[in-house]
């Protein structure tokens, strides 16, 4: 899968070892990578010499995965600096927690050193650009040092704290300095099987390749396991679906270009956990037999030379607490509940209090999913049974001013923000900032039309809505009236003058939104005004269901020349709908109702009749009053 690109990556070695030292220079401190199949471990071996060696103060990420501790930016990975007489660690750089942020600064940190920091624990408040933000991380690590004081304002990137997968290694930071080598042994030394491993060589595991997140839509930089469909141990052939992929606007399965082996699953299912895209998810190999050497692999270190000693570590992105420590009733290290962060999610939207969910089913008392609903079910029960008691009571006696029942609840929830309504937010900002809309509204009678659709649905085993009969209507007047069906584009690929471009749509594509629980979702159907309403109906159907469970292929929601946003099922009389860029036409359909209107052939001058408001809004740059009208 990754066979091209380690290649290409073998290609450059000497390119790379003229670039960052002379090759005596670098033997010094760096072991050459022998095995073409390891040129990953040795490219991030020359980028910390590189490191080491410059006196500038701009560096750049040379291993093309970014570490699962670096935030959402690839940038704020710092290499990792091997010192071989220190235990294995990671320096984590000063992440980039807002997508224009340059320089941060840390505000305060919440962890001290030695403390035990699990996945979704906040290390540090980090004051971006924009606001001042939580600094987590997504695997269970030990803070060793903290390398950057609160209140330095430093360029993203620049070292902030190293992490250990160890309790007994923090001591062996206490003396640590960026750029400088250990020159005596720390006070207390590192285990004896690290310190008596031979240097790290990459030529211990087996021919493998470690797969990084994939980019499965054109605009995303990150993404999340929904959920894994293979597991170690697995063989996956060409077309395999291996996992469930969270992109920028919905699931997505990400499958095997190749026959393989799942050797190790690095990362576990996280919904809610946003990966950069290139960071190590699986590992494969070609051989079955090659599986059980990847049983505690990590990545970018290399497998211990003395296997008579079992690890103490799994992989970096499933890695438990230490043995010794021990979860009672939900409650981890330092008070905190220990709970999945699904299990958080749904807490939050039910209203549940962690420490209210009592002892955990999961793994050493962990608080899952199935507890905080079970909790759930018992509040509401509680709160049924607290209110009749009190309505019993009431009545039985004198009647009381109720005072204490009308304390109003001042709290309030902080959600965190879902990939998907991310890019909404900034898509529709831009459209309404940018594009200066204007608004046509008229009223349709529908009386004819729902007659006809009784007649039709009557007879067809596939039942025509009303909305199916707007996108019709829609498709054919787009085809009668083409200036709608344009595009305001600007041509960035000319860098020194970016040209403005007006597209015309020779095809009517038709986007529908839909409301999903993740957000706003906008299917297509394709070639709207060929098709007939019974294949419109069926097509609509289909892809709305899918949407809902964040099953549509990126080319079913990317694209289509108009939009349709129809809230008339909600009770909508009329509203006016934000254009879909880079589209130049929405229509906001209201719902039908029955009013009296004149009518000069009636015997009392007046009848009733079913009507519909639609406000149709375009951006005036590519589209006139007149044209819109016409329309």
């Amino acid at each position: 899968m990754l066979q091209g690109y380690i290649s290409r990556l073998h290609k450059q070695d000497h390119k790379l070892c003229r670039k960052f030292g002379s090759k005596s220079a670098l033997q010094g401190t760096i072991p050459i990578a022998s095995n073409p199949h390891h040129s990953l471990r040795f490219i991030q071996s020359l980028g910390t010499r590189s490191i080491h060696c410059t006196t500038t103060t701009s560096t750049s990420s040379i291993s093309p995965f970014a570490s699962s501790h670096a935030g959402t930016s690839s940038t704020a990975f710092h290499a990792s600096r091997r010192h071989f007489s220190l235990p294995a660690h990671e320096v984590i750089g000063l992440p980039a927690l807002s997508p224009s942020v340059e320089e941060s600064k840390i505000v305060e940190w919440k962890k001290k050193e030695g403390d035990m920091v699990e996945a979704d624990d906040a290390i540090a408040s980090v004051q971006t650009d924009k606001a001042e933000l939580d600094w987590q991380v997504t695997d269970d690590v030990y803070l060793a040092k903290i390398l950057l004081a609160a209140g330095e304002q430093v360029p993203i990137g620049t070292p902030a704290c190293i992490f250990v997968e160890e309790a007994q290694d923090v001591a062996a930071f206490k003396e640590y300095q960026v750029g400088a080598t250990v020159s005596s042994a720390p006070p207390t030394p590192p285990p004896t099987t690290a310190a008596a491993a031979p240097p790290i060589s990459s030529g211990n595991y087996p021919e493998h390749n470690v797969e990084g997140m994939p980019a499965l839509s054109p605009t995303a930089t990150d993404g999340a396991v929904v959920e894994w469909l293979v597991k170690e141990g697995d063989k996956v052939e060409e077309g395999t679906g291996i996992a469930e992929i969270q992109t920028d606007k919905s699931v997505v399965t990400w499958t095997s270009t190749d026959e393989a082996f799942v050797a190790k699953l690095l990362v576990p299912v996280s919904p809610d956990t946003k990966l950069a895209v290139g960071t190590p998810l699986a590992v494969f190999v070609e051989d079955v037999k090659d599986v059980s050497a990847f049983k505690d692999y990590v990545p970018g270190t290399a497998a211990a030379v003395d296997t008579s000693a079992p690890s103490s570590t799994s992989s970096g992105a499933a890695s438990p607490p230490p043995s010794d420590t021990t979860f009672v009733s939900g409650t981890g290290p330092g008070g905190r509940v220990a709970a999945s962060p699904y299990a958080r999610k749904k807490a939050r939207e039910l209203g549940i209090a962690l420490d209210a969910v009592g002892g955990g089913s999961g793994p050493r008392g962990r608080i899952v999913v199935d507890d905080v609903v079970a909790a759930s079910k018992t509040s509401t029960a509680s709160a049924t049974g607290t209110v009749t008691e009190t309505a019993s009571a009431g009545s039985s006696g004198k009647i009381a001013m109720p005072t204490a029942s009308f304390v109003s609840d001042r709290s309030y929830e902080d959600i965190a923000v879902s990939a998907m309504r991310e890019i909404i937010g900034k898509r529709l900002s831009e459209s309404k900032f940018s594009a200066p809309h204007f608004y046509v509204t008229m009223e349709c009678e529908m009386d004819s039309l729902l007659r006809a659709r009784q007649e039709m649905n009557a007879d067809e085993d596939i039942k025509i809505s009303v909305n199916d009969f707007v996108i019709k209507a829609c498709a054919a007047a787009l085809r009668a009236t083409p200036d709608c069906n344009v595009s305001w584009v600007v041509d960035k690929t000319q860098a020194q003058k970016p040209k403005t471009i007006l597209r015309k749509f020779n095809y009517v594509d038709i986007s529908v939104a839909v409301a999903t629980p993740s957000g706003l979702i906008t299917p297509i159907i394709k070639d709207a005004d060929r098709k007939s309403l019974s294949e419109i109906s069926g097509e609509m159907k289909e892809l709305a269901n899918r949407a809902k469970l964040n099953k549509l292929a990126p080319d079913e929601f990317q694209g289509g020349t108009f939009t349709i946003s129809n809230m008339g099922m909600y009770g909508v009389t009329n509203f006016t709908a934000i254009i879909n860029p880079p589209q130049s036409c929405i229509l906001a359909v209201g719902g039908a109702k029955q009013r009296l209107v004149p009518d000069a052939k009636a015997p009392n001058g007046f009848r009733t009749a079913t009507m519909m408001q639609v406000t149709l809004s375009s951006d005036h740059r590519a589209v006139d009053g007149a044209v819109a009208a016409q329309w």
